[in-house]
């Protein structure tokens, strides 16, 4: 148990599925913001898709960096088929 009250698997179950939620809501979001502008110019339309591309190239960008990166300490963890085994 930690100060939360919670054990590790519950934790981890709880962070894994604020990530996949948080990817949901970003594709939705995208996706209603894409209808939206279907009725605008080319130039908005491209703008937006741009927009959406920028963002997930950066947040693409920023966990492979905290992946990489020696200031969380999790590369040490990668494993031969690219998973993450990390002691808690």
């Amino acid at each position: 148990m930690n100060e939360t009250g919670q054990d590790q698997n519950t934790i981890v179950a709880e962070v894994l599925q604020e990530v996949k939620s948080s990817h949901e809501r970003f594709e939705s979001a995208a996706g209603d913001l894409l209808i939206k502008t279907m009725k605008e110019d080319s130039q908005v339309r491209n703008g937006v898709e741009r927009f959406i591309e920028c963002y997930m190239t950066m947040t693409t960008g920023y966990n492979e960096w905290a992946l990489q990166s020696d200031r969380y300490g999790v590369k040490e963890h990668v494993q031969e088929d690219g998973s993450f085994l990390i002691p808690l």
